[in-house]
């Protein structure tokens, strides 16, 4: 016969293997709960200048008394003293919010140009509201913002010389490509 003793002493091992969850580890109290992850969506920021397209052609010529007339290049030809300019409307896509972007301009060369280019006075702005878009400074923009892209090309007089070599000749303005890239600093003007 085994021993009271020893029995209860069997028992009680087997109490404790059970209690530690039969691998020596320790059974604590624990809880879980869940923290919803949710979605999170990016902007975007897009320019549209799909109005420069039609965009016509505009002269003035003080000394002709001449200010802002339509100006066909299929037609029409320029004399010295003419400033021909064009101006279109860009259109800002922009969601998100805190979004500032620099604008930079490239091309618009005058390549293929046959009058002397160093005659030609060319001259591009873009403004917002009125303001001028200083190029290379932070802008915040705003969804459907409207910015302002002009261009003017002067033929100037030459008064001093006689024989003047802009006759019969071509100016050619390259495309003119305006990119708006998100800004790395929190400088924006308005």
């Amino acid at each position: 016969m085994v021993n009271t003793h020893v029995k209860r002493g069997m028992l009680a091992g087997g109490a404790a293997v059970l209690l530690l969850g039969g691998a020596g580890s320790l059974a604590y109290w624990n809880s879980t709960d869940v923290v919803p992850g949710g979605q999170l969506d990016s902007g975007r920021l897009a320019i549209d200048a799909a109005e420069c397209d039609s965009a016509g052609w505009f002269v003035s010529n003080t000394v002709e008394g001449v200010s802002g007339e339509a100006f066909d290049p299929d037609t029409d030809r320029l004399v010295p003293g003419d400033e021909v300019s064009r101006s279109c409307t860009i259109r800002v896509d922009a969601e998100g919010d805190n979004l500032r972007s620099v604008f930079g301009v490239t091309g618009g060369g005058l390549g293929g140009t046959t009058m002397a280019v160093d005659d030609l006075q060319v001259e591009g702005g873009l403004s917002r509201g009125g303001q001028e878009v200083d190029f290379g400074q932070p802008v915040l923009l705003e969804d459907g913002d409207a910015l302002e892209a002009s261009i003017t090309i002067a033929v100037p007089l030459k008064a001093d010389e006689v024989d003047n070599d802009s006759m019969l000749r071509s100016i050619r303005l390259g495309d003119i490509t305006l990119t708006a890239t998100q800004a790395t600093t929190a400088r924006a003007s308005g």
